[in-house]
């Protein structure tokens, strides 16, 4: 008998005829039953039926334990796992013709059609919608069959799907599966997924059970997104202190981590084509800026990969201590540290020229923008996309959750300089409204959608659009 309680119970649950399990009290959630069964208690109930299955050729618990416990195990875990599925799945009350299952993966051979096709947006209703996605690591390919048969029980439509090809952050991917969810275009993507595939069977080989399939895919090309927070608080307010933690603090970590992490960056050989930075910029003009590369692996070599709050800002601390003085303290240097902190930032363009140059002026503050990047991007008037090189950057505020004239009047002058050192170098500065304004973290939120935008190679295309048009 294994030497854990749980691992017992878990063979015998999967391997021992339900009425067994009643008759030893065992057919409980593995949970109920460890609370309630000894070690002895599970002893006799493993003794009991070892006895039984040794009169059976070829199969014993002994054999179990002893020749692959772990693979068993695995076994077990998944057949306890496609109870679970079936479980969660079996909530939806409504017709199954109305409910609709997705397994997602940044491999999938199929991209959740969204972009650009307005006359299937209405195409049919769905009412219930359920997501299945590996959370800090993968889902197994056992783990994908046992989905597969708990949504066949269930009479349940499933369908593997993709939101862009790059590894992205579990929460991340659900941010923008959400916010597809919101404009409308999650479920008729879903199903407008399942009926190509269906048409796709009954032109190739049909098969029992909808199976999985996976690809590789690689971005090769290369591109800038570089976001500029402007902090509505000066360099030395930042800690790592928990007692000073505010609303500041808090977007600062959510739009880092944003704009830095994604699934596997730390470990990833591709870092030319993903060029993610950030640079918070603070009233007294001091700026703090953090490439994607560096930042990351420093943490990583730290044992950090997955940082915590405290992490990321004690870290951002340690970069400011090490690069700024105290002659940025003196008011002297401090009129003179904002303009040359945001030409500084334009000219990070020229350094590295490389393609299309764009300045996205975000602002929750616009009463009317022309354009709308994500509802063009819906709408049946998108339909390219663009595969060149390009540098983005985007201005943000971070709010502070408390109303404050001096430290609003501050953050408009940041910006128009900002804006005005960008117009020296030629720079178009398209403004527009926070893409997720009306959410509780509008500035990462904002930071995702465009971050899922570029991995649609869609993004450049619609500011040369506007562009475009704004010049006509």
């Amino acid at each position: 008998m294994p030497s854990s309680k749980r691992d017992t119970l878990t063979i015998l649950q999967s391997t021992c005829p339900v009425e067994y399990l009643r008759q030893h009290n065992l057919n409980s959630s593995i949970d109920v039953v460890l609370r309630k069964a000894n070690k002895g208690k599970l002893q006799k109930a493993w003794e009991g039926y070892s006895k039984y299955c040794s009169s059976r050729e070829g199969f014993s618990l002994k054999a179990m334990q002893s020749k692959s416990i772990e693979n068993d195990l695995v076994g077990a875990s998944c057949h306890n796992i496609e109870r679970i599925f079936q479980s969660i799945l079996s909530e939806s009350n409504d017709d199954c013709n109305k409910t609709i299952a997705a397994y997602l993966h940044e491999s999938c051979d199929a991209e959740l059609p969204c972009w650009g096709w307005d006359k299937y947006h209405d195409k049919e209703d769905t009412n219930h919608i359920f997501l299945f996605l590996g959370a800090v690591r993968d889902m197994t390919a056992a783990e994908n069959e046992a989905l597969s048969r708990a949504c066949e029980r269930t009479q349940i439509r499933l369908v593997p799907c993709r939101l862009g090809s790059v590894p992205e952050f579990t929460s991340k991917i659900v941010s923008v599966a959400g916010f597809h969810h919101f404009k409308g275009v999650l479920g008729s993507g879903l199903i407008e997924l399942w009926e190509r595939a269906s048409r796709k069977e009954k032109m190739d080989l049909p098969s029992k059970r909808r199976k999985i399939e996976i690809q590789t895919i690689r971005s090769p090309v290369q591109r800038t997104i570089h976001n500029i927070a402007i902090v509505p608080m000066k360099i030395d307010s930042l800690s790592a202190d928990p007692d000073k933690r505010d609303r500041v603090h808090w977007c600062i970590v959510r739009m880092v981590v944003c704009s830095l992490w994604r699934s596997k960056v730390a470990s990833s050989q591709d870092d030319t084509s993903l060029n993610n930075v950030i640079t918070c910029l603070f009233l007294d003009g001091i700026s703090l800026t953090l490439k994607q590369k560096d930042f990351t692996s420093t943490l990583a070599e730290n044992h950090k990969s997955a940082p915590s709050e405290y992490q990321v800002l004690d870290q951002m601390c340690r970069q400011r201590d090490n690069i700024y003085s105290e002659e940025y303290s003196t008011e002297s240097k401090h009129k003179k540290s904002i303009k040359q902190s945001c030409i500084n930032l334009a000219r990070l363009h020229g350094v590295n020229n490389k393609g299309n140059f764009f300045v996205l002026n975000m602002s929750s503050q616009h009463p009317s923008v022309e354009m709308n990047l994500i509802d063009v991007a819906y709408s049946n008037d998108y339909h390219q996309t663009y595969t060149e090189a390009y540098t983005m950057f985007t201005i943000h505020d971070i709010s502070s959750g408390v109303s404050s004239t001096s430290h609003c009047k501050k953050t408009n002058k940041i910006r128009k300089h900002l804006l005005s050192a960008f117009q020296a170098t030629g720079a178009v500065a398209i403004n527009h409204c926070t893409i997720s304004h009306s959410c509780h973290e509008e500035e990462a939120s904002t930071i995702i959608m465009l971050q899922h935008l570029d991995y649609q190679h869609c993004l450049p295309y619609l500011l040369i659009k506007y562009a475009d048009n704004k010049s006509k």
